[in-house]
């Protein structure tokens, strides 16, 4: 919702918004590898899938980076 504002702190709240998910989803990935292996159960599809998930929600925080939106937000 706050993606249409115009304003040059939204880029930086939603860029550390996205950081903040991704250590979320690391710390998620983290706590189910340790049950996992605790329960003798495979772990390595679950660190591979909710670490490309971790990573693209990183990589997402650089598109704020790009030419168009810096214009876009450069006004506010």
């Amino acid at each position: 919702l706050l993606l249409p504002l115009r304003r040059a702190w939204v880029p930086r709240l939603v860029q550390g918004c996205l950081i903040a998910g991704t250590g979320e989803w690391l710390w998620t990935a983290f706590d189910l590898v340790q049950q996992r292996v605790a329960l003798g159960q495979p772990w390595l599809r679950l660190v591979f899938i909710l670490g490309l998930v971790a990573l693209l929600t990183a990589a997402s925080a650089l598109v704020f980076r790009s030419p168009a939106l810096r214009a876009r937000y450069a006004g506010g």
